[in-house]
Parts: C-alpha cells; structure tokens; sequence
C-alpha cells in the first residue's frame, strides 16, 4: 500500500523529469538558434570578403 510519502516522492520525480525535459527541449532550442546565427555571421563575412 502507497503511503503519502511515497506519493510525495513519485510526485516530485514527475516534477523532475517534466523540468528535465523541458530544459532538454530549451537546450535544443537554443543550440538550433545559435546555428542559425552562425550561419547568418558565416554568411556576412564572406559577403564583406567578397566586396
């Protein structure tokens, strides 16, 4: 039988996990932005290059 401690505790793993996951999900987010950006800075120089 679960007592309330367990239900505790199974409640703040859940909690864990679900910031676990959107911390992962942000990183992606993140990590997609500075690509595009990186791209973006690639792309001026080599215009700026070729001017």
């Amino acid at each position: 039988m679960a007592t309330v401690y367990d239900k505790h505790i199974f409640k703040q793993l859940e909690d864990v996990l679900k910031k676990c996951d959107n911390l992962s999900q942000e990183i992606k987010d993140m990590k997609k932005q500075h690509q595009i950006e990186i791209y973006e800075i690639n792309q001026n120089t080599k215009n700026k290059l070729t001017n």
